[in-house]
């Protein structure tokens, strides 16, 4: 019965899959589908509280990737990849940029002449203005970039396709 879950239960639980070597990643979301559980059943006039908020997640500090690639490395991935995703791989690595902010990147946010490229806050995760200096690398790429236009669209990282040109999408991108 579910009025029989409470903390103690459900720190067994944590501990038991953590000597399972589940991560505490995993471990910090099966708690979140329990709490959600208890949620509704509190909602519901079932049960009275939600054990699952009198215990703090499991830190997930350990988990955090550390990646380098060195440029080497990067180039070779670069010369691999299809020419019309080759300008997106090469701002990513410059800029830090995530996949969408690349992918929505307009020519009005673009300013060549002062290096810097300027995302409103509805264009980042964040939520907040962002500017990103861009590299002396990548000034060549996106001079290049910039060149190819669409009457119907605004964005600087397009498609060339027999048809016309279109703006990737994160799908287009994803096997390449």
């Amino acid at each position: 019965p579910v009025r029989s879950i409470w903390v103690p239960e459900i720190r067994h639980y944590i501990a038991q899959r953590l000597s399972e070597n589940a991560a505490p990643s995993t471990v910090n979301r099966e708690k979140g589908t329990l709490s959600k559980m208890f949620q509704v059943i509190v909602e519901l006039r079932l049960v009275d509280a939600n054990p699952c908020r009198l215990l703090r997640n499991l830190s997930q500090k350990s988990e955090e990737r550390q990646v380098y690639i060195s440029h080497s490395d990067f180039e070779g991935i670069v010369d691999r990849c299809p020419d019309w995703v080759q300008p997106i791989i090469q701002t990513a690595f410059h800029t830090g940029m995530r996949r969408g902010e690349i992918l929505g990147l307009t020519r009005r946010q673009v300013n060549l002449s002062k290096r810097m490229i300027q995302l409103s806050p509805e264009n980042t995760k964040e939520g907040r203005w962002k500017r990103v200096p861009i590299h002396r690398d990548l000034m060549p790429i996106l001079e290049e970039s910039l060149r190819v236009t669409a009457f119907d669209n605004s964005k600087v990282f397009l498609i060339k396709e027999k048809a016309g040109v279109r703006p990737p999408s994160r799908y287009s991108i994803k096997n390449p």
